[in-house]
């Protein structure tokens, strides 16, 4: 991280423009997807997926869905673990839900993915596993099958 990087500067300027009401406040968001680019860490990557939700954001989503593409694994795929059911919660359409664990079954490392599921505390495990095992996740990746043996209900 640079040595400018205000974490809680950052943060609360994020949250403060993520509602995407005006013009300047999606300039604003940009460029602190710069600086998160810059600066990633867990506690970054968080700060980012919970900007998602299933409100109009511009396209401005899909640069943080970018920015959290290429984050190193060992930091977003823990992130992505935490942050999914209060991501779902966020954004009860799941839109982004499916397709951030989509993207990692379809170009990146779903072994390690699922590996880290079933190393985490058993309330995220089942969040992740219940919801890799949803109709709407199987109706849009049903690849997601050969982790799972066949489809559940």
């Amino acid at each position: 991280m640079t040595a400018e990087f205000s974490f809680k500067e950052w943060r609360e300027r994020l949250h403060a423009c993520k509602d995407f009401a005006s013009e300047e406040k999606c300039d604003e968001y940009l460029s602190l997807l710069d600086i998160a680019e810059n600066n990633l860490s867990p506690e970054v990557a968080t700060e980012l997926i919970r900007t998602f939700s299933d409100a109009d954001d511009f396209g401005l989503m899909e640069r943080t869905r970018n920015i959290l593409e290429n984050t190193s694994r060992a930091i977003f795929y823990p992130v992505l673990l935490q942050e999914l059911g209060a991501l779902i919660s966020r954004a009860p359409e799941k839109q982004w839900a499916i397709t951030l664990v989509g993207i990692e079954l379809e170009y990146g490392d779903f072994d390690l993915l699922l590996s880290c599921a079933m190393k985490s505390p058993e309330e995220i495990k089942q969040i992740f596993l219940n919801f890799i095992k949803s109709d709407e996740f199987l109706d849009e990746y049903p690849a997601a099958l050969k982790y799972l043996g066949s489809r559940p209900g």
